[in-house]
């Protein structure tokens, strides 16, 4: 009787110190003593917020390093949390991090190639002999959020060699009707180009997704095949074909200034099928532009 009395006492003061900071719940279970009777012990059951335990880490450009380039390729050691749901990579001018300061911030989710490679570049050029701050955000469960170290690079002087815009071959520009559920994108190809920056975005949106394509070598025209978009929605969409400098010109309609601006082609997507209705998320990074927007043309 005494021990079933100190067990009864232990699991209610456990079960009311725990209730009180908030971390356990409790379940009651009937259980047999040896004289036959029975008493109940309080079992605390864990709940509360999905957490990672651990920050993300970076590895290159190395912190206070000279790039040589306005397209630096950011990289961090890839997260296997299962608890987390996505990250976002941020760029300022300043260690703040405030909203006049951020360049940029990309995002994507675990459904993303960037997520294993652990690695990226920016849709767009940083300004040249510019001192830039980065770090990556991780989140997890319901909002938590763990930030990496925050590093700095400086970008390639001006005047750098940029590429010629290629030439848009399809969709057609003005094209109407096109799936929203897989689209591909051709250009032609731009001699001395490492890869290709697509850009691709709901007109007006200030944010973009994208992504780079290795240069094929293999023909004239380069594609990619993109999907999950919005049905009937105009899109714009423009290519850069980039060296070890930048990103160079990206045109669609001819240019009516020099230097050249970019000119996005469109078009314009179907109603929803049945199969988009199931759709998955888009597997490609997006990217919101806060304060200073990235170049969208080279910078001289």
């Amino acid at each position: 009787m005494l021990r079933a009395t100190l067990l009864t006492l232990l699991g209610l003061v456990t079960c009311i110190a725990l209730i009180f900071t908030g971390s356990l719940v409790t379940h009651s279970t009937s259980r047999a003593s040896a004289q036959g009777g029975t008493y109940s012990v309080f079992l605390p059951l864990v709940y509360g917020p999905v957490s990672c335990t651990v920050a993300p880490k970076l590895l290159g450009p190395s912190n206070g390093s000279q790039t040589g380039t306005l397209t630096p390729l950011f990289q961090w050691v890839p997260i296997n949390d299962p608890q987390a749901t996505s990250m976002t990579i941020q760029v300022a001018t300043d260690g703040s991090f405030s909203n006049a300061s951020l360049v940029a911030q990309v995002s994507f989710d675990p459904s993303s190639a960037i997520w294993t490679t652990g690695q990226t570049r920016l849709p767009g050029n940083l300004n040249p002999s510019t001192v830039y701050d980065w770090r990556i955000l991780l989140t997890c469960g319901a909002g938590q959020t763990l930030a990496s170290a925050s590093w700095s690079l400086t970008t390639a002087g001006p005047n750098g060699p940029l590429l010629p815009a290629p030439n848009l071959v399809s969709p057609p520009f003005g094209a109407m009707q096109q799936s929203p559920d897989s689209l591909t994108l051709v250009w032609q190809s731009v001699p001395g180009a490492i890869d290709y920056l697509v850009v691709w975005f709901p007109a007006g949106s200030n944010a973009v997704n994208f992504t780079y394509v290795a240069d094929t070598q293999t023909g004239t025209n380069q594609q990619v095949t993109i999907g999950s978009l919005a049905p009937n929605t105009e899109y714009q969409w423009y290519v850069q074909a980039r060296n070890y400098y930048a990103d160079g010109y990206g045109q669609g309609q001819p240019c009516s200034s020099t230097p050249c601006l970019i000119q996005p082609w469109q078009f314009t997507t179907a109603a929803a099928s049945v199969s988009s209705l199931a759709r998955q998320t888009t597997s490609f990074p997006r990217a919101t532009f806060v304060g200073a927007r990235v170049a969208a043309r080279p910078v001289r």
